[in-house]
């Protein structure tokens, strides 16, 4: 073969590589999103705070349109400002900030943290044989939603922070503690550790505009959902 033939035969296979590499970058780029849809993805990446608890909302039948004038009503950031003070009152700093309570004897027992069930039960086991201490833990009130038995004795009262993953962790064990003990009811106050979760506060204000707007049962519903969220 002489060296023109050898020649030709090297731009013809390099002619080859060059439109199969065309052609697959072509099929490559076709699979990829263009900007235009990047940027309508975008957003619901990247959801966070009152556009994510109200994304929650949506998907259960919340009014969105009760919604959105509720989260913006100062009052509600002042309720949950409220329910902190409670928390402070009474030595919570961080979450889960929680205590068993008899309603009838007025003592209470601190939890350590996102402690198992079997330290949930060994603890409601003391305050039901009479220890614990009164350390003037604020009774149920009208803005408190209950989970459970409500004309029960005992109570779970839990300061909780809805990015916490310890809390979300508690909220596992306390439903099976009040599942498990007719004679307990949970109540869930905020907590929002702005230090740590941003959007948390956000979340907190929304998640009491969903219970005023539908209700206690839609309330915990919104919470399992959106913690940790």
């Amino acid at each position: 073969m002489d060296k023109k033939s050898s020649l030709k035969q090297i731009l013809i296979v390099l002619g080859l590589v060059g439109v199969a590499f065309y052609l697959g970058s072509s099929m490559q780029n076709r699979d990829k999103p263009t900007v235009q849809e990047q940027a309508v993805e975008a957003p619901q990446q990247q959801l966070a705070g009152i556009a994510a608890a109200r994304q929650v909302a949506s998907t259960i039948d919340v009014n969105l349109e009760e919604f959105d004038t509720c989260v913006a009503d100062p009052e509600m950031a002042q309720k949950v400002r409220d329910q902190e003070k409670l928390g402070t009152d009474i030595g919570v700093s961080g979450t889960p900030g929680a205590f068993l309570y008899d309603t009838v004897t007025k003592k209470a027992i601190q939890l350590g943290g996102a402690v198992p069930l079997a330290t949930m039960e060994a603890e409601l086991a003391k305050l039901k044989a009479g220890e614990g201490t009164d350390i003037g833990i604020a009774p149920i009130n009208e803005d408190d939603f209950v989970k459970g038995n409500e004309n029960a004795r005992y109570v779970l009262i839990e300061w909780s922070d809805y990015e916490c993953p310890f809390c979300l962790r508690f909220q596992e064990t306390a439903t099976q503690l009040v599942e498990q003990n007719e004679d307990v009811k949970w109540v869930y106050r905020q907590f929002p550790l702005d230090g740590l979760h941003p959007n948390a506060r956000d979340k907190s204000i929304a998640a009491l505009c969903v219970g005023k707007i539908a209700g206690n049962d839609t309330f915990w519903e919104f919470s399992d959902m959106l913690l940790g969220l």
